[in-house]
């Protein structure tokens, strides 16, 4: 590939195996319900500098709709023999109201799927804490996304990070926050937008 083609398409390898060295804790931040203390774990991410890039890696994209508040998801994560935190994510079961995109091994009448995103609650000794891979929040209940999702190494289809999903009823304000990626997923948005106009429903901000 010529070198101009490998700077446009710089996607950085996603760290699957994260340590508690990566973990930065945010004492400050905590929920409401249960005092859950949330945590973000900081990865090497993958990051697309346009949608083409973003629809190209993506091997399904969706509009749906998850089903269940986060804490009636399936939660795990996975440790290393000697107790270091190995990986961890949610599982989020979603109506689906459109396929955009599909592998032709996909079943375009099916009506649901469970897919993980970056985010759980993890057990950690008597407490419990809620960890996030780049700062990504859960998709919410009752709101409706387009969601840009791949395989991980389990064959379970995953949001491909931050920017891998976008609400399109304004309904999620976490959705809207652009700090949280230096403006990547800001841009992307203006992207969705201008492609998809006739799924946004109220005007992502």
């Amino acid at each position: 590939m010529p070198a101009n083609k490998k700077r446009i398409f710089s996607i950085a390898v996603a760290v699957l195996f994260v340590t508690f060295a990566f973990i930065r804790y945010s004492a400050d931040h905590q929920e409401a319900s249960g005092q859950v203390r949330e945590v973000n774990v900081e990865t090497d991410s993958i990051v697309f500098h346009n949608l083409k890039e973003l629809e190209d890696f993506s091997q399904l994209i969706i509009v749906a709709t998850p089903t269940k508040k986060f804490n009636d998801r399936s939660q795990k994560s996975t440790t290393f023999p000697d107790g270091t935190l190995q990986d961890f994510a949610s599982f989020n079961e979603l109506k689906i109201a459109k396929v955009i995109k599909a592998p032709s091994d996909f079943d375009q009448t099916k009506t649901w799927i469970e897919v993980a995103e970056p985010v759980a609650i993890v057990k950690e000794g008597n407490s419990s804490a809620k960890l996030k891979k780049q700062g990504y929040t859960e998709m919410k209940k009752d709101s409706q996304y387009i969601i840009y999702l791949s395989k991980n190494a389990m064959g379970q289809y995953s949001v491909n990070g931050i920017t891998g999903r976008y609400n399109l009823d304004g309904t999620d304000t976490d959705d809207t926050d652009a700090k949280i990626d230096e403006g990547h997923k800001s841009q992307l948005r203006e992207e969705v937008e201008a492609k998809y106009p006739e799924l946004i429903k109220s005007k992502m901000k």
